[in-house]
């Protein structure tokens, strides 16, 4: 309800442009695209930092992503809307709720690379069958993953966001590189 009313009082009598994304149309054939009033105002932007919204982004959808990513960070740090909230707060890869199905950023030290003949998996747990893990395609590997160094992983703290699918555990698959942060 507060994304709603912010997106009113963000809108009321202005005139804005749409730029599409480079996929300009999501999986539900629904026109993805950003938003910014004639006087400048990027809505994302604007509910990003008020805390009203979370950065999902897709592939293809770099130009913005950094900055995206950077706001959200701002306003998780000073715990406004959202991240006033445990429930939208990073998850801890060793104690992921039961988010099947759900949009999380989760946050974890990954143990081992384990490259298969069509994936490679980053283990957080000791038992991959059960523990969170990241799947990543080798052919995104060729593609919008060229030049990631998945190997280099091993041993660092990351956060991933996406949607957890269960896959013996909970597992969110990999398909472009702002899914990613390396944490220091």
């Amino acid at each position: 309800e507060q994304a709603r009313a912010a997106l009113r009082e963000l809108l009321e009598g202005q005139m804005v442009t749409l730029a599409p994304a480079e996929a300009p149309y999501d999986r539900y054939g629904r026109l993805v695209a950003h938003i910014e009033r004639a006087d400048g105002v990027w809505l994302q932007g604007a509910l990003l930092e008020r805390g009203l919204a979370q950065v999902q982004t897709r592939p293809g959808e770099a130009a913005r992503a950094g900055e995206m990513l950077a706001i959200e960070q701002d306003a998780r740090a000073a715990r406004r809307g959202l991240w006033a909230e445990a429930a939208f707060m990073p998850q801890d890869a060793g104690a992921i709720d039961d988010s099947t199905g759900r949009f999380r950023i989760v946050r974890g030290r990954v143990l081992r690379v384990a490259p298969t003949q069509g994936y490679v998996y980053l283990n957080f747990g000791a038992d991959w069958r059960a523990d969170f893990t990241v799947r990543v395609r080798r052919a995104e590997l060729r593609g919008a993953l060229a030049g990631v160094d998945l190997a280099g992983l091993a041993g660092r703290v990351v956060e991933v966001r996406g949607v957890v699918l269960e896959a013996g555990g909970p597992l969110i698959e990999l398909s472009h590189p702002e899914q990613l942060q390396v944490l220091p």
